[in-house]
This record gives C-alpha cells, structure tokens and sequence, in this order.
C-alpha cells in the first residue's frame, strides 16, 4: 500500500480558516521554501505516478509533497508545547482533520 500525505493543502473546505487565521497561515510560510501552501493540484502528480505502471515495484511508501517543509526547520515563530520545530505546524494542520 502507498499513500499521499501532503502537508495542509488549500481546498474548499480548509480555504476559509486559513483566511481567518491569516497570521497562522503567514507563520506557517516561514518553514515552506516555495513560500505557499500546497494546493489540489500539487497532488495530481503524485496520484498519477502511484496509479501508472511506473510505480509498480513501488510499495509501503509515502509521497509527501510539502514544498520543502521537512528540509527547511527554521525555529518555528510560535512554538507549540515541546519546542520542536513546525510543531505548531502540525498542530494547526491536524486540527482540520
């Protein structure tokens, strides 16, 4: 089995919170080297390639399109409990969820 695990991605149902939290959103982007969210069709690559026969001897992966986000760990500017960088990150995208 693969899967697709993006970071949060601006989708009818995620785009007005992000709207609401405007300065969360802006926090965020500091730990993204493409300096935006993914978007929908971010996905298509991935989902294209684990449904073509080239990722046939592909298997127990995850695809994690994150702009760059797990190679970039700038001090996050407002850390959840435990410090670590994106927690907070990954607490915001979680709570869509």
């Amino acid at each position: 089995m693969n899967a697709i695990a993006p970071i949060i991605t601006i989708t009818p149902m995620t785009e007005e919170r992000v709207k609401r939290e405007a300065d969360r959103y802006e926090k965020m982007l500091v730990n993204i080297p493409m300096g935006r969210m993914g978007t929908i069709g971010d996905l298509i690559g991935p989902a294209i390639f684990l449904a073509s026969a080239a990722s046939d001897f592909v298997t127990g992966t995850s695809s994690i399109p994150t702009g760059g986000r797990w190679r970039s760990c700038k001090p996050d500017p407002a850390p959840a409990p435990g410090g670590k960088c994106g927690s907070s990150v990954e607490s915001f995208a979680m709570s869509f969820l």
